[in-house]
């Protein structure tokens, strides 16, 4: 019972004990007008405190400065952080489930309140008192079960020994775990056209909401390469790496270690924010490369003088610790915002939550993946039957580097055949996949020439494509074929697995006919350069990796 109730009651005893001593009409104030007076007050506090009380949701982690998150149905969130276990938030709708975030602003996975063994219980009902909270790996479960009116029934999530199976995941339950324990969740109706709105939704129920679930709808594939994959609930977002030959990185090359694989992503990974509206400010939570303090920065094009502010003290006019990224570039969707994170892949990776704010609305959104490395050729073989064998980390000055290009013979400019190893991302072991860093599969193959001899300049920022046609593409490599679209892709049927050397993508490229369809000509002396870019298939999400190479005719 709180204060004021209690203090009500005895108001209310005293009234009922003395009231009828007090009838005197010569008494100014009686205990009659008191215990109205007294009551109306009572009333009024009352009143006034229980929305409070009601909306509130506490608890006590077991472990220190985490952030708590609640997310209701409706895609509503209030988040705060526990630096010393201990939270209390306002909820932001009558049922939400909690979630948690570690101290560098990783999702650290849902609070489970309840069940056990294949269910879980997760929603958590306005004004919970939830008591003591073990903080575990990938989730966290209230050491007692609350009381039945705080515990919402209806919000539940498939789970294996009380564990929601997409906890460790961040909504990704694929490999062989998956089909071996039956672990996989089914997609409870349609998955197709979310909106903002369904942002707390958890249509799969493995027990991450959409708005954090980096595969939506169930089916072993992060959304951001799925094809199948519905419309993301929050904002867009994507990742880019560009490497020139002698840059470039890839776990299947042998020289390339795993630190100058993180410092390729510090140095050259790129976040892309679709869409934004007017006024958006970001709020990343304790992300180290996009909060106060930390190591984030603004990328501009080169057209526009490239970057190199740091985020978001460059854009934080009211001084709240997060950066407005509205009035950017033009792009295919919208007004974009270009990030370089400058992080590692411990520091940026799948499942990372961050919230973009507009007019007051807040619109959750997460990472699906980033480029790790890009894609690299092994080797090619021009026209003429001549091999060139790239061995990594390849040097400066290197034969197809930009200062000593790879001469072609001006009469040899037909087809040439790339062997190339796929990209990679950084595993996630929750998902069943290990250490190993994990090869992207079911990505787009593009090779784009940007400048071919004899053609005029692309204006920057134009929508000139760049793209060699359909038609320049040959394979006979049994894990691609022909996308047939309007650019010429090859596509890769091989899902996601440990990078592995042995695998490799195999096509060719009518040089001479890409050359042509972008109004080009063959000519002696002239200097051009190749991109293989490995895109994601996805109508959602332009994730790209690029290796560029250089060439001359002679």
């Amino acid at each position: 019972m709180s204060e004021f109730s209690f203090a009500g009651l005895i108001l209310d005893r005293r009234c009922h004990r003395f009231g009828d001593r007090s009838r005197s009409l010569f008494q100014p104030l009686t205990w009659s007008s008191i215990c109205i007076f007294a009551g109306l007050i009572a009333a009024a506090l009352l009143m006034a405190a229980a929305p409070a009380g009601a909306a509130t949701i506490t608890g006590k982690l077991s472990k220190f400065d985490y952030t708590v998150v609640a997310i209701s149905t409706g895609g509503k969130s209030a988040s705060v952080k526990a630096k010393r276990g201990a939270f209390k938030l306002k909820s932001p709708g009558k049922i939400v489930t909690l979630h948690l975030l570690d101290k560098s602003g990783h999702y650290a996975g849902p609070i489970v309140v309840g069940g056990s063994g294949a269910k879980a219980e997760v929603g958590v009902k306005a004004g919970a008192k939830l008591g003591k909270v073990r903080v575990r790996d990938g989730y966290a479960k209230l050491v007692t079960r609350p009381a039945g009116r705080f515990v919402a029934r209806s919000r539940t999530a498939k789970a294996k020994r009380g564990v929601p199976v997409g906890a460790r995941g961040y909504g990704l339950v694929s490999g062989a775990r998956a089909a071996a324990a039956g672990d996989r969740p089914t997609v409870r109706g349609s998955v197709r056209g979310f909106d903002a709105g369904e942002a707390g939704a958890d249509p799969d129920g493995d027990g991450v909401p959409t708005a954090l679930d980096i595969d939506a709808n169930a089916n072993g594939v992060i959304d951001a390469v799925d094809p199948a994959a519905p419309r993301p609930s929050g904002f867009g977002v994507f990742s880019q790496l560009v490497l020139d030959l002698d840059q470039s990185v890839n776990a299947s090359a042998a020289g390339i270690t795993p630190d100058k694989i993180d410092q390729a992503m510090a140095d050259n990974l790129t976040i892309v924010f679709t869409n934004v509206q007017s006024g958006t400010e970001l709020d990343c939570q304790s992300l180290t490369y996009c909060s106060t303090g930390g190591t984030g920065g603004i990328q501009k094009p080169p057209e526009e003088g490239g970057g190199g502010e740091a985020f978001p003290s460059c854009c934080d006019t009211d001084g709240d610790g997060m950066g407005t990224i509205s009035g950017g570039s033009q792009g295919p969707s919208g007004a974009e915002f270009r990030l370089a994170p400058h992080a590692t892949g411990e520091q940026i990776h799948s499942g990372d939550l961050m919230t973009e704010i507009t007019g007051g609305d807040a619109f959750l959104g997460s990472l699906g993946f980033v480029f790790k490395t890009v894609p690299a050729v092994k080797q090619l073989t021009d026209s003429g039957g001549a091999t060139v064998a790239f061995g990594y980390p390849v040097a400066a000055s290197a034969v197809g580097t930009k200062t000593n290009p790879i001469v072609l013979p001006t009469a040899s400019s037909g087809p040439m055949t790339f062997t190339v190893w796929r990209p990679q991302r950084r595993p996630i072991k929750g998902a069943g996949e290990g250490r190993t860093p994990i090869d992207i599969g079911l990505l787009d193959y593009q090779v784009q020439l940007p400048n071919a001899p004899g053609a005029p300049m692309p204006t920057p920022g134009s929508a000139t494509a760049p793209q060699c046609p359909q038609s320049a593409f040959a394979t006979t490599d049994s894990n691609l074929t022909a996308t047939g679209g309007a650019l010429g892709a090859m596509r890769d049927s091989r899902g996601d697995a440990p990078a592995d050397a042995a695998q490799t993508l195999t096509f060719s490229l009518d040089l001479g006919s890409c050359i042509s369809a972008h109004g080009g000509t063959v000519t002696a002396g002239s200097s051009f350069h190749l991109a293989i870019s490995a895109v994601s298939q996805s109508s959602n999400s332009v994730d790209h990796a690029d290796q560029v190479i250089y060439f001359r005719f002679s």
